[in-house]
């Protein structure tokens, strides 16, 4: 019993399919105890439910949890940069051509959410140890991502 409380938790795979899946997903998000680390397309999230999405950030600047998103250039990124303050949160714009991608990404806790938008689906993965690796690759690419 008391090798068994030492072992690391297992991973945990979700699929949330549709709209609404994908909703719940993002309202799980809600839940998050740090900062989000976040790779999106800003012009694919103007695919989605907007008048959801301008809800959630709201909520989430409400919740207090922040987050740092590296966004593919286009006028939609630009857009969303004017209202960084308001919305807790710090975008990097870098060119399209370097992360040139449709799903969003997010890192938080021990969790790793991608949100394929274009293709109406969700994925959560709860493992301390992919989280880990994808934070760090996160943290290196936003330190990259200044030179833009």
């Amino acid at each position: 019993r008391l090798l068994a409380s030492r072992q690391p938790s297992k991973p945990h795979v979700t699929l949330y399919e549709g709209s609404e899946g994908i909703k719940s997903l993002y309202n799980e998000t809600l839940l998050s105890s740090e900062d989000i680390r976040s790779f999106s397309s800003a012009e694919s999230l103007e695919f989605f439910d907007k008048k959801f999405l301008h809800g959630y950030y709201e909520h989430r600047a409400d919740k207090g949890i922040f987050i740092k998103a590296i966004v593919n250039d286009g006028a939609n990124a630009r857009s969303y940069k004017k209202e960084d303050k308001k919305l807790r949160r710090e975008i990097k714009i870098v060119p399209k051509e370097l992360m040139d991608i449709n799903p969003e990404v997010y890192v938080y806790d021990n969790k790793l959410a991608i949100f394929s938008l274009k293709e109406k689906f969700a994925v959560l993965i709860e493992s301390a140890d992919i989280a880990q690796a994808i934070k760090k690759l996160y943290d290196l690419a936003w330190l990259k991502a200044d030179e833009y």
